[in-house]
């Protein structure tokens, strides 16, 4: 905990918000954050090889699965977007 705490310090310092010394406080703070259950997603891969091969017999290209399909762009633009308004507030002091 107190590696997790120095290091949210050292950021929170650095971006101009007031640090948090109280291990205690952190972890009730971390238990209070929410958070979503981990899903793995799965990804086909194919070789340069293994695509000319799959091409010659005339087979279709890999497909994703179920919600592995889902297109992380919109998610990612829309975190860049966020960022990008927090670094705008930052004010060098």
């Amino acid at each position: 905990m107190s590696f997790v705490l120095n290091c949210a310090n050292l950021i929170a310092s650095t971006i101009g918000i007031d640090p948090v010394r109280d291990e205690a406080k952190m972890a009730e703070m971390a238990k209070a954050a929410p958070s979503k259950t981990y899903v793995a997603k799965t990804i086909v891969v194919e070789t340069p090889e293994e695509a000319k091969a799959r091409e010659e017999r005339g087979e279709p290209a890999p497909t994703q699965q179920g919600q592995d399909n889902e297109d992380d762009e919109p998610v990612i633009t829309a975190l860049m977007e966020a960022l990008s308004i927090d670094a705008k507030t930052i004010t060098a002091e």
